[in-house]
């Protein structure tokens, strides 16, 4: 049966979609005031599993925010969402003769991806599904299982961030559209847009969302945080429990954050113990590196911030956190985000000048502390 998902539903949804993001997919601050403003405290939005949705006449279509992280912290309404939705829409009814009745975030991301799939479907009338397409946020469209096994990236509709205007994307890969998508954000001194697309027969969701049941693990991840009087415990056994591997790689301090490029960190953590661990991102943590200067995780894992207190970070506020103590978990990446395409696609930003590691990737349960 389809969950009825409640105001404090969202608020949960936000906390732990902000820790399963792994510092990216926007800020938490930000996704908690769009959830404040744009869902009513008497509304509710149904969620279904995958395999509900799949059953379910109409398509499913993913949405999101793309963009630069820093530029987009305070985009607080999904209204381009649904700009871009009525264009995708009335396309889908055109070509397929089928409107979309079902919304997926792209990927975990809270401000951008499953905040607004959440309260635009509220508004519709609509349901969101139960899964996306990484497990994590990421830094592109390219780089989920939506690109890989979904239906054609063609087309795609993108709206500028105050919802004024569209855009029909016509690429042949999700990579093309994503750098389309990105040349839009540059017009707008590379800022943020709204992104519709892969409308999805039910026969399909299965296979272009094979990580599934990740915005019901956000929610149990965020009511932890809030309830449990130990909640960096209580996140590793859900996480456990729910068949994710996951791991405390270091706590100790934030002393440093230093910026390299937009959207770019290094963020030092010194653990009196163990010495220091830094941390480089770009939007998303990709990499860390223990005391001795080894990795100890990397993309496509993720890298995620806690406070002991249960408070998710996001990295548009981390240097805010300065000398605030942290907790850096290390989350397995589902194995559908260690296919090597997508490893390849993580590979070009960890080799990048800005973060400058070129070795292979390792698994992070292979990498000792």
């Amino acid at each position: 049966m389809p969950t009825s998902l409640t105001k404090q539903d969202l608020i949960d949804i936000a906390n732990g979609t902000a820790f399963l993001g792994a510092g990216g997919g926007g800020t938490l601050a930000s996704a908690l005031t769009m959830i404040e403003h744009e869902f009513p405290d008497d509304a509710t939005v149904s969620l279904l599993s995958v395999t509900e949705a799949a059953a379910a006449p109409g398509l499913t279509a993913a949405c999101c925010f793309v963009g630069s992280e820093t530029k987009g912290q305070d985009v607080m309404d999904p209204m381009p969402v649904s700009y871009a939705l009525d264009r995708f829409n009335a396309l889908m009814l055109s070509s397929h003769g089928a409107s979309v009745r079902r919304l997926a975030p792209v990927d975990i991301g809270v401000q951008g991806a499953v905040i607004p799939a959440l309260i635009t479907a509220q508004r519709r009338g609509m349901a969101v599904v139960d899964a996306d397409g990484a497990g994590r946020a990421v830094p592109g469209l390219m780089v989920t299982t939506w690109a890989l096994t979904g239906p054609p990236a063609n087309p795609a509709v993108t709206a500028n961030a105050v919802a004024s205007a569209t855009v029909v994307i016509e690429a042949d890969t999700a990579l093309d559209c994503h750098m389309i998508v990105n040349g839009i954000c540059l017009a707008n001194n590379f800022g943020v847009a709204a992104v519709v697309m892969w409308g999805t027969p039910g026969d399909a969701l299965s296979a272009a969302l094979p990580i599934q049941g990740t915005l019901s693990l956000a929610r149990a991840i965020g009511a932890a945080q809030r309830t449990s009087a130990t909640p960096v415990d209580a996140v590793l056994a859900l996480l456990a429990s729910s068949g994710v591997w996951a791991r405390q790689i270091v706590r100790g301090t934030i002393t440093r954050v230093d910026t390299v490029a937009q959207d770019y960190l290094q963020v030092t953590i010194q653990d009196a113990a163990q010495g220091s661990t830094v941390v480089k991102t770009a939007g998303e943590n990709l990499i860390a590196f223990g005391p001795h200067g080894t990795p100890v995780g990397m993309s496509p894992d993720a890298l995620c911030w806690m406070t002991p207190a249960g408070r998710s970070l996001s990295n548009t506020e981390i240097a805010n956190a300065l000398h605030t103590e942290v907790v850096l978990i290390g989350v397995a990446a589902r194995s559908p985000l260690r296919d090597p395409r997508i490893i390849s696609l993580f590979q070009y930003f960890l080799q990048s000048k800005q973060v400058g590691y070129t070795g292979a990737y390792t698994p992070i349960e292979q990498l000792a502390v």
